[in-house]
């Protein structure tokens, strides 16, 4: 064959090799294995973290999320959920890294589906960081008005136990009257921001679940098994 035919072929030939290396991906069995074997690290690495390592210790699951007794007129919830969001930003950030490093598939509807899963990790880790936001922006509410409210319920809890004979009902009422009501507007300010908080918290959950779905339907056995922030 004349030299300049050779020539002429040379980029067929070269876009023949070229859709050969495409077929060099994972199966998708084989997708499924390095996917669980990643989720179960970054589950340990989660676990040793010293927020769900404090959380486990005090029971698990959706309930750990909301406040507790005595909270509520407190710093304490927005505090605890502020480590609990440092934590979960950086664990999403690292978990879609390592997600991104793993090869797709070579087929195309098991690389779609690899790939599906992967973008659904995306929004966990937009919404831990709207998490980390919006606690800092509902702390800025809550803790102005937290010792003044704490004040005033011990003030409240020793005038009733007083009785009317120390504190007579003539006795700076008007005055005591609008602490009284400054107490309700803080104490509703503070539950307010407190839904704000517990709110996004469910925004997070919601896409936590939606991602371990998707990994539950591709045929991932540990990804797919319990939420990564919920069950553990």
């Amino acid at each position: 064959m004349p030299f300049k035919h050779l020539l002429a072929l040379a980029p067929i030939a070269v876009l023949g090799l070229a859709g050969c290396g495409g077929n060099d991906g994972p199966s998708k069995k084989d997708f499924i294995v390095k996917a669980d074997q990643t989720c179960k690290e970054l589950a340990r690495e989660r676990d040793r973290t010293p927020y769900f390592r404090a959380l486990e210790s005090r029971g698990t699951g959706a309930e750990s999320f909301e406040p507790r007794e005595g909270e509520l007129n407190a710093t304490g919830y927005p505090r605890r959920m502020a480590a609990f969001a440092d934590t979960a930003a950086e664990l999403a950030n690292r978990r879609v890294q390592r997600f991104k490093a793993l090869e797709l598939p070579s087929d195309g509807k098991d690389r779609d589906g690899a790939q599906a899963y992967i973008d659904g990790l995306r929004p966990v880790t937009t919404q831990t960081e709207r998490l980390k936001t919006v606690i800092a922006e509902q702390r800025r509410v809550i803790r102005p008005v937290a010792g003044r409210m704490q004040a005033t319920a011990k003030e409240l809890e020793k005038r009733d136990k007083a009785g009317p004979e120390v504190y007579p009902a003539s006795e700076d009422s008007e005055a005591w009257e609008r602490e009284f009501d400054r107490y309700r507007r803080d104490q509703d300010r503070t539950q307010a921001a407190l839904n704000r908080i517990t709110g996004q918290i469910d925004q997070l959950t919601e896409a936590d679940k939606n991602s371990t779905q998707k990994a539950n339907v591709y045929g991932m056995r540990v990804c797919g098994e319990a939420s990564f922030f919920l069950s553990f």
